[in-house]
């Protein structure tokens, strides 16, 4: 699933607010935002830190795990992707982003 949100991408904007405010920020802007809304719906997401991941945030939703991954360095409407992900994948993210999985499931 493609979803197209109306933020533009600023490099160096790392506010996360500023996605929701000015319509702007970078990927680091756009996977906090996302973390934060998700938290504030009361579903468990977590942005990734790893350098090979900056564009991701990984989510636990109805008994799976999701990971979005946010538009880069594009005009708007910048293209957002979901996906589900299991198995050794989700490892492998989890293991380089520093995640504990129990953490989505309590």
């Amino acid at each position: 699933m493609v979803y197209q949100p109306t933020s533009d991408y600023e490099l160096y904007n790392y506010n996360w607010i500023d996605i929701f405010l000015k319509g702007k920020g970078d990927c680091y802007a756009s996977r906090y935002a996302l973390q934060y809304l998700c938290n504030y719906m009361r579903i468990k997401a977590v942005a990734c830190r790893n350098l090979d991941d900056h564009r991701k945030t990984l989510l636990y939703a109805d008994g799976r795990f999701y990971v979005i991954v946010t538009g880069f360095n594009e005009p708007k409407p910048r293209p957002y992707g979901i996906y589900e992900i299991s198995g050794g994948a989700l490892e492998d993210l989890a293991e380089k982003n520093k995640f504990d999985l129990d953490y989505f499931c309590q």
